[in-house]
């Protein structure tokens, strides 16, 4: 495509907030230095992005590992992949080598407040829940979340689950299946597997109580 193209596609995708506000000028940096300095790798770049594109980003957890890859094989070491709010991490955004600050929420924070901020280098990161995705009938609230040995809604009081992979794809599975086990057996799990984890429980005064698993501890510090 040409540069003139790509400002425009760019433009667009920002203001449906596929591009976040603050990136479009980092992606069009790199896309003119490609276009100047790299014109076979620019075109490249494109035909390769683009066969993403036609899959569907928001689909498939493992488009963000591919686009990872791609920025990878063409020399970009600092960069963080969000779409969906499944994040996908490399490098550093300062010259600390910290990594990249990213969030996670509190169920139903009426504020949106952050119940963690992690610092991620190349690592990813995906969440499952069911506090927004619900539903009541006859006064019982029926989760999104499928059981997969009965195959009726779970019941549980897991509200959330977020985990921590180099792989964006393995973290958005591992998440939705820690969410259908439950608080107890998916800590459990992923103590077992070390995996990082960090569960929310829903208590009896719809309060949210946090369960680190031990490798998010160790990631977070604590």
């Amino acid at each position: 495509l040409p540069l003139n193209v790509s400002r425009e596609i760019l433009q667009q995708t920002r203001d449906l907030r596929v591009i976040r506000d603050g990136t479009t000028k980092r992606v069009l940096s790199m896309l003119e230095d490609l276009a100047a300095n790299r014109a076979a790798d620019y075109d490249k770049f494109w035909a390769m992005f683009g066969n993403v594109l036609k899959e569907g980003l928001g689909e498939d957890p493992s488009n963000k590992d591919r686009i990872a890859k791609l920025l990878d094989n063409f020399g970009y070491t600092d960069y963080i992949v969000d779409i969906g709010g499944e994040v996908k991490t490399r490098g550093s955004r300062t010259a600390n080598g910290k990594g990249w600050n990213v969030a996670v929420a509190m169920p139903n924070s009426p504020n949106n407040e952050n119940a963690y901020v992690v610092g991620l280098k190349d690592y990813a990161v995906a969440t499952s829940g069911d506090y927004r995705n619900f539903f009541y009938y006859k006064e019982k609230r029926y989760s999104h979340t499928i059981s997969p040995k009965d195959g009726y809604p779970v019941e549980h009081n897991l509200a959330s689950v977020t985990v921590f992979h180099p792989s964006c794809m393995r973290a958005d599975a591992l998440a939705t299946a820690i969410m259908a086990m439950g608080g107890k057996n998916g800590t459990t799990f992923a103590n077992k597997h070390n995996l990082a984890a960090i569960l929310f429980i829903r208590e009896e005064d719809n309060q949210f109580k946090a369960i680190l698993s031990n490798a998010a501890k160790k990631l977070l510090g604590e």
